[in-house]
């Protein structure tokens, strides 16, 4: 199984909302990343 991450950056700008949005939703539950990066805390999302 071959997933594509994206960042949170790229996630946000391909969706057309701010990284505070997404960090909203994940707040609400309503988005979760896929990964998150235990050293950095960088957030990666999941294309589908």
């Amino acid at each position: 199984m071959n997933t594509e991450l994206l960042s949170i950056g790229k996630m946000a700008k391909i969706n057309h909302i701010s990284i505070a949005t997404l960090r909203l939703y994940e707040e609400k539950g309503l988005l979760i990343p896929r990964y998150i990066n235990p050293e950095s805390g960088y957030r990666y999302y999941d294309v589908s």
